[in-house]
């Protein structure tokens, strides 16, 4: 799978298939990374979009899935069980940017005292609120089996949120912004996260100010869709300034592509290839 660089994979990330394939095998991240996109399909709206996430989840070994969705079509999560296993799998919606909602959330980013503890992001509590109740209700009623919490941009501060609640054994995050305090990071320290960082995507940048901290160490993606292991900053600021030069002259310029490395990087799709070990160059 190439590198994807056009505006319509970063803004309807739904409108590309499922990648799942029966004839390969999928370690728990991987299946997670895919879910995270699977959740922009725009299941409230119909039968067909569901369908298609419940049959991508069954090619790796999950069924049962429930949909949720917050008053006023704010917050989107969906959940499936192991069929013959234990793990229960929890996906957050990440940001629609043709969506003045999900826009309005992002910039709400003052922090506000989090219940756990520590302050988070506002827009994110909001958000969460409005999904907290009925998520804790299926995690009591599917009997508190072990979780995979997921999701990409807002979804995964979403996820980060959820994870300081429900208590995952693993969180997996896809192009997250910094979501708390440095008090809020320390409520899941004994979470297994994998925080995907996408070389140039600048919404892992971000905020920059007010306290806010990161959840966990980076796993970066280079810009050949490689993850780097333990790379140092001067490494990974080469790999961006190469990125960006590459961009610039073999995707920039073309009609219906994102301008700039930093915004396509964001695109889920360029994680999940990535994730998946199916990017090529």
């Amino acid at each position: 799978m190439q590198y994807d660089a056009s505006l319509k994979d970063l803004l309807f990330p739904e409108l590309l298939p499922p990648l799942f394939n029966a004839s390969k095998t999928y370690d728990r991240v991987m299946i997670a990374a895919e879910a995270a996109r699977l959740c922009y399909f725009r299941f409230e709206e119909g039968e067909a979009d569901r369908q298609t996430i419940q049959s991508a989840l069954q090619i790796v070994g999950f069924d049962r899935v429930e949909y949720f969705s917050g008053a006023n079509e704010k917050g989107h999560a969906f959940g499936a069980v192991q069929t013959n296993g234990n793990e229960a799998l929890l996906a957050f919606r990440g940001t629609r940017p043709i969506e003045f909602k999900d826009i309005e959330l992002d910039l709400e980013l003052f922090p506000t005292p989090w219940t756990e503890g520590g302050k988070a992001h506002e827009g994110f509590v909001r958000q969460f609120g409005e999904l907290r109740g009925p998520l804790s209700e299926w995690h009591q009623r599917i009997g508190r089996r072990p979780l995979l919490v997921t999701g990409h941009s807002l979804g995964a501060g979403l996820a980060t949120l959820c994870a300081t609640v429900l208590k995952p054994s693993t969180l997996v995050t896809l192009g997250s912004s910094r979501v708390g305090d440095a008090e809020f990071v320390s409520l899941l320290t004994t979470t297994e996260v994998h925080r995907f960082v996408n070389c140039c995507d600048l919404i892992t940048r971000l905020p920059k100010m007010l306290g806010y901290a990161h959840v966990g160490n980076p796993r970066y993606i280079d810009r050949n869709g490689v993850e780097l292991v333990n790379p140092t900053q001067d490494a990974i600021g080469e790999d961006q300034s190469r990125a960006r030069s590459d961009y610039l002259l073999r995707f920039a310029l073309h009609l219906g592509n994102v301008p700039v490395r930093d915004g396509a990087d964001h695109a889920p799709i360029n994680y999940v290839s990535a994730i998946l070990g199916e990017r090529e160059n």
